[in-house]
């Protein structure tokens, strides 16, 4: 089984070049949401989108975020962003493509992804410390 980790300081994220390619996929490994839906449906997500408008620049037919991956728009801010999270599944076939393909620059501005492979059928989690990661197998414990 192929599990994607980060290996540095700073913690798991993609490259908007990344994003932007498993967009092109149509891969279900991001969600396609509303702009209010992302900022949490708060009574002030306008206010929030409007700040961070000012951190965009165009890629393709997108704005993304400068400082912020993942975050995309179309390029009339039609009310939905693309969004991905992986913290719940580091073995997306996509994501393993996407990173095998683009190497280096599928890492995120503080990230540098690695792909590791552990036996099938291992429970395993993924811990972290200052956004470095490793892969431990599951053991039993009791307190």
């Amino acid at each position: 089984m192929l599990i994607v980790i980060n290996r540095c300081y700073g913690g798991f994220g993609l490259s908007n070049k990344a994003v932007l390619k498993l967009i092109k996929m149509k891969s279900s490994a991001i969600k396609k949401m509303s702009i209010k839906e992302y900022y949490g449906n708060s009574i002030n997500w306008q206010k929030e989108f409007n700040q961070d408008k000012k951190g965009m620049k165009r890629l393709d037919k997108y704005l993304i975020h400068e400082y912020l991956s993942g975050q995309l728009y179309d390029n009339n801010y039609n009310n939905f962003s693309y969004v991905y999270s992986f913290n719940e599944d580091r073995t997306h076939p996509d994501l393993i493509k996407v990173i095998q393909e683009l190497g280096d620059d599928a890492n995120g501005s503080h990230a540098k992804l690695k792909i590791v492979e552990i036996p099938d059928n291992v429970k395993y989690k993924i811990t972290e410390y200052d956004g470095i990661e490793i892969v431990d197998e599951v053991h039993r414990s009791w307190s």
